[in-house]
């Protein structure tokens, strides 16, 4: 006999299962809901600080660039010197012009505008233009299919002076009527190591701080106070062995170099911003900042003490050329920004519109006078 208000022994009922399964089932969203949100923050957060750092490196790469442009050791390059080298072109060898430019004018394919001051990207990480109209003035023959080549709709922008790396080694012993001078070499200077690393010939300069020459340097020996510079004629090599202009004991030598950044297709999916340096007359592009989509440039020339600044394809003197202002838009990686964003942004007055995608974007502008032009 069972008693009364005792409860038989058993499992669950269904209404208590159902419960406990709506229980379990909002403590699973309410833990994936936080998963996703604490995920979205990351990649946010991962985002900002991936583009605070392309900002930080593109500062701290092309800002000294700008700035040591057109200097030959202890002189500028523009207006200032002569060049020996054998057959430069408007760009190549070209050392007395510390700045000159290209302007996106519009052009087909996954980038398109009608002109300067509008770019459409309809794909990410397109595929690079090697079409020298496409840029005013006209890319140059030493650019596209024989060395380095942007992303359509960006701007290239090429520097000319001292290598990167080395400082003025003082001259201490010339003659006018001989091919080569001595310097003295040391740790800072790095004359021997960095010829060593670049190979020759290469391009040199010696200047008394009151003129320049700009030269092919064919030959390098020695070392410490004793490293010889030879300057012979021929080509690769210079149209004459011997300096026109005589210079003093005390004159400064460096090694000269050209670099050109702009924008092309990257690895991972997005485009990335490449510096390229001409060696043996041939251009060599490195990526340094990923994911950086455009880039714009103006040039600040002088009138009467102010800047008008200009695209490359309205800038008439290189020589007026006192400063740089250069624009990036900046993008983070996919899922970056899922709520989406603005389409449109203003790069240095050019409007770009991009994909309507989960990217974060920012832009970036910096602006640095050329230190070394003579005006």
């Amino acid at each position: 006999m069972i008693r009364a208000g005792v409860r038989r022994a058993g499992g669950f009922t269904l209404i208590e299962v159902m419960i406990a399964l709506t229980l379990g089932i909002l403590v699973v969203l309410g833990i994936v809901a936080i998963f996703v949100a604490m995920k979205q923050i990351y990649s946010s957060s991962h985002a900002q600080s991936s583009i605070q750092n392309a900002d930080n490196a593109i500062s701290a790469i092309i800002s000294p660039a700008v700035r040591g442009a057109g200097f030959g050791g202890c002189g500028t390059l523009t207006k200032a010197s002569v060049n020996l080298i054998s057959g430069p072109g408007p760009l190549v060898n070209n050392y007395q012009l510390a700045v000159q430019g290209y302007d996106a004018t519009g052009t087909p394919g996954t980038v398109s505008g009608t002109g300067a001051n509008t770019v459409t990207i309809t794909a990410d990480n397109a595929a690079n233009d090697a079409t020298a109209s496409h840029w005013t003035p006209a890319m140059d023959a030493s650019f596209g299919s024989a060395g380095i080549a942007a992303e359509p709709g960006n701007d290239v922008l090429v520097l000319s002076g001292e290598m990167p790396g080395t400082a003025p080694a003082g001259v201490n012993s010339i003659d006018p009527t001989a091919d080569h001078f001595v310097v003295t070499d040391n740790s800072v200077s790095n004359v021997v190591s960095t010829l060593s690393n670049v190979g020759l010939p290469t391009p040199g300069s010696i200047s008394d701080c009151g003129k320049s020459a700009v030269f092919m340097i064919t030959g390098q020996s020695g070392s410490g106070s004793a490293v010889t510079i030879t300057h012979g004629a021929g080509a690769p090599g210079n149209t004459s062995s011997l300096l026109p202009v005589k210079f003093p004991l005390g004159s400064q030598f460096v090694p000269l170099q050209q670099q050109a950044f702009y924008v092309a297709q990257g690895a991972g999916g997005q485009s990335a911003l490449y510096r390229a340096t001409l060696v043996g007359g041939a251009w060599v592009g490195t990526p340094i900042v990923p994911g950086v989509e455009n880039m714009q440039v103006l040039y600040g020339v002088n009138n009467a003490g102010n800047y008008r600044w200009l695209p490359a394809g309205a800038v008439a003197d290189w020589t007026m050329v006192g400063a740089v202002r250069i624009g990036f838009l900046i993008e983070g990686a996919l899922g970056s920004n899922p709520t989406g964003g603005a389409t449109t942004f203003n790069v240095l007055g050019t409007t770009v519109t991009v994909p309507t995608d989960t990217r974060l974007r920012h832009v970036f502008e910096i602006t640095e006078q050329i230190r070394n032009v003579s005006l």
